[in-house]
């Protein structure tokens, strides 16, 4: 098991994230480098999926001027009183439609408890990934019981370590006015555990909200929030806690790359048939979608090119193609798994089916 400060350093050297390690437990000042901000994206575009009517648009602003209170108040029911959402929710009453709201927000990063968990952004703005579901009241609890169950079972789908997330209530210390609120709030947190404390991955909180005259309102909100990047984060080291070599053990569908291409050659002269067969391989990967690291792996020594593939075991890509001099006749290629670090054989004519098959 690696120390948190093991782990950034890890990180650091790899272009996902840097910061400052605080009383062994904390990272302070958290930012994103260029492996991080495409592991990110990746995470956002896995959201998108699962939120099929998500229109694409620039984020939205969460702060002040949306909200009736000048003062940024981060509270699991402050969105209550931004105009846009009260808009959302009297169009959903007024017609009794039922349906999912995705948002992009863009908002400032406020904790809601200082000091309480492992990671505080540098940056003053943050993505949240918001998810408003409007139902039945009468189904409201049953919903968002069903839901936090989902979003856990998604989100340990995602881990190198699944056991480490858990569901735990949340009281939010913020006042509400009872005028907008029939009902008593209830609000969870999908949280991720690690040796040297927990993060907040996901909140998902039950609001009454009420805003005409009506004794009782049909529909009640469940709403999913996600910090981008502090989840991201909490991936990041997750990927790299538990494991027993030095590897960055990303979901396959995350890696900012997937496959990565190398060759095993005699001589110092590399043969250009063998680098044509390694442009084509590449091809082929590229066609069925997926991401290829963009920097090619030759080497004559057997011992420098394992130090190269564990080189890209740290930036997380799942799989390596090694091509050898003998593919050029019998087409054989071995396909590397970076997690047992185990090759196994393969023709390049099943290549594409095969890859196709590991990442859909």
């Amino acid at each position: 098991m690696k120390c948190l400060k093991q782990i950034l350093n890890v990180l650091q050297k790899n272009k996902f994230l840097c910061g400052e390690v605080v009383d062994g437990n904390k990272i302070r000042n958290v930012e994103f480098a260029e492996n991080g901000e495409k592991f990110m994206n990746e995470l956002l575009e896995l959201w998108r999926q699962i939120n099929c009517d998500w229109v694409k648009t620039d984020c939205t602003n969460g702060n002040a001027g949306n909200c009736n209170n000048n003062e940024i108040i981060e509270s699991r029911v402050s969105f209550l009183d931004c105009k846009d959402f009260q808009n959302q929710y009297l169009r959903c009453e007024g017609t009794g439609e039922i349906f999912s709201h995705p948002i992009l927000e863009k908002s400032a990063t406020v904790k809601e408890e200082p000091n309480r968990n492992v990671v505080t952004l540098k940056s003053t703005s943050c993505r949240k990934l918001i998810s408003d579901y409007f139902v039945e009241r009468s189904i409201g609890l049953e919903k968002l019981y069903n839901l936090q169950r989902e979003r856990k079972i998604w989100w340990m789908r995602l881990s190198a370590n699944p056991s480490r997330y858990f569901v735990e209530a949340y009281d939010d210390p913020t006042p509400i006015s009872q005028k907008k609120c029939q009902y008593v709030n209830q609000s969870t947190v999908v949280k991720s555990r690690f040796a040297f404390g927990s993060e907040d991955i996901e909140s998902i909180t039950l609001a009454y909200p009420q805003y005409i005259n009506f004794a009782d309102s049909p529909i009640c909100l469940i709403r999913s929030s996600i910090n981008l990047e502090i989840a991201s984060t909490a991936l990041l080291l997750d990927a790299l806690e538990n494991t027993q070599r030095l590897l960055l053990s990303l979901n396959r569908k995350l890696a900012p790359f997937q496959c990565v291409v190398a060759c095993s050659h005699e001589g110092e002269k590399l043969d250009k048939d063998l680098i044509d067969l390694c442009l084509h391989i590449c091809h082929i990967i590229r066609k069925i979608g997926l991401r290829v690291y963009d920097r090619h792996i030759h080497h004559s020594n057997y011992i420098s090119l394992v130090e190269e593939l564990s080189c890209t075991d740290c930036l997380g890509i799942p799989y390596a193609i090694l091509v050898e001099k003998d593919s050029l006749k019998t087409g054989l290629l071995k396909l590397r798994n970076r997690d047992s670090s185990l090759s196994e054989t393969i023709h390049i004519s099943d290549i594409k089916a095969y890859l196709f098959k590991i990442f859909t």
